[in-house]
């Protein structure tokens, strides 16, 4: 059984790192808030894009019969953990799909050391770098590159659904593909010139920087809910924690001062 001294060193312990996750909470609170205004700001952008993409895709039909050799995967996670299984879930759900030979583009810090320490051979960008304008025309020129070099393109990122729920979500980027779920508007009746799949494949830079800069801001968003669950959870159990130590503390103390007050009163007995 630990000592009153131990219990209050414990108690000191627990609650620095309670003041922590508490003060961690907060901050991804507030940062979570303006990573989601950011999001739906740049989604009217991204919805127009893919609209016009639609609609090109829909009078075209070369780009959907090639055939692909390997996949070239976009990973996006965090630079920094903290956040449950954020990161872990990316490399998870990647690791189910991946294939002998696919290429591999890891944007994150914490994906750099996951991969790294499974020996999987990947280019690298830090998130901070992967916001630069410069560093996404880079990927998206070597993504569309290796598009034409029939690699299929396909990302990881966690998709955010609300400040509770949020996955680990394939995404395919190329070839472009358009669900019925995406409820994009279209133009009909429409005739191109140059033909539609010279304007899709010009489209293509401007498709994959405006995808891959989705994908990142929702990203983060979900990076923030997640360490804020993260930090929120770990504040409640320490404050779970703090309680049983000073039950356990009021115990050792009643009981020495019990066991004092009984050797004063059989000391004074002894006197007389």
């Amino acid at each position: 059984m630990p000592t009153i001294k131990q219990l209050k060193e414990k108690q000191k312990s627990v609650k620095s790192i309670h003041k922590t996750t508490s003060a961690m909470e907060m901050i991804s609170t507030s940062k979570s808030r303006k990573a989601l205004l950011l999001n739906q700001e740049f989604k009217p952008f991204l919805f127009e894009t893919m609209s016009i993409i639609k609609t090109v895709i829909e009078n075209q039909t070369t780009i959907k019969e090639k055939t692909y050799n390997k996949t070239l995967w976009l990973l996006i996670s965090s630079d920094i953990g903290l956040a449950g299984g954020f990161n872990s879930n990316i490399v998870k759900e990647f690791l189910r799909e991946k294939k002998p030979g696919d290429e591999v583009i890891a944007i994150g810090k914490k994906l750099h050391s996951s991969l790294g320490a499974r020996n999987i051979e990947h280019t690298h960008y830090s998130l901070a770098q992967a916001k630069e304008v410069g560093t996404q025309d880079e990927i998206s020129m070597r993504l569309m590159k290796a598009y034409f070099e029939d690699t299929e393109i396909k990302s990881v990122y966690t998709k955010y659904e609300s400040q509770i729920d949020f996955k680990a979500t394939i995404k395919i980027l190329l070839p472009v593909t358009i669900s019925e779920d995406d409820n994009l508007e279209t133009i009909t009746n429409i005739d191109f010139e140059p033909s539609a799949n010279n304007i899709l494949l010009s489209m293509l830079p401007l498709y994959l920087s405006a995808s891959l800069n989705g994908l990142i801001k929702e990203s983060e968003v979900s990076e923030h809910s997640a360490r804020r669950v993260a930090m929120e959870n770990a504040t409640t159990n320490g404050e779970e924690i703090m309680n049983d130590l000073n039950v356990q503390y009021n115990k050792q103390r009643q009981a020495k001062i019990t066991q004092e007050i009984s050797e004063i009163v059989g000391g004074t007995e002894a006197l007389k």
